[in-house]
């Protein structure tokens, strides 16, 4: 297993060009807070650029405002998919 926990909030995190292997390979924005009623978006901005990854989907979370998401790719030769519990306000493919 390789992992990185990060407690705080980001305001404007770049993910490129990496390899994501295994199964379990893929970006988790799940902060440990409840969720309310309106959106608070506890993260600012995740890009995710030229990365490839071993399963189709590859980002998963939640309050997130922004998420960049191109040029990614999957081994199989499928779509690399991103999915959200929330609604994010902006999303660039």
């Amino acid at each position: 297993w390789s992992f990185w926990y990060e407690s705080s909030p980001i305001g404007d995190l770049t993910v490129s060009d990496c390899r994501f292997c295994g199964e379990a390979a893929k970006i988790l924005c799940c902060p440990e807070i409840p969720m309310a009623e309106e959106v608070p978006y506890y993260h600012e901005k995740l890009t995710v650029r030229n990365c490839v990854f071993d399963t189709p989907y590859v980002v998963y979370g939640q309050m997130l405002k922004t998420l960049v998401f191109k040029g990614n790719r999957c081994t199989d030769g499928s779509d690399a998919k991103y999915y959200f519990e929330d609604k994010i306000t902006e999303i660039t493919e």
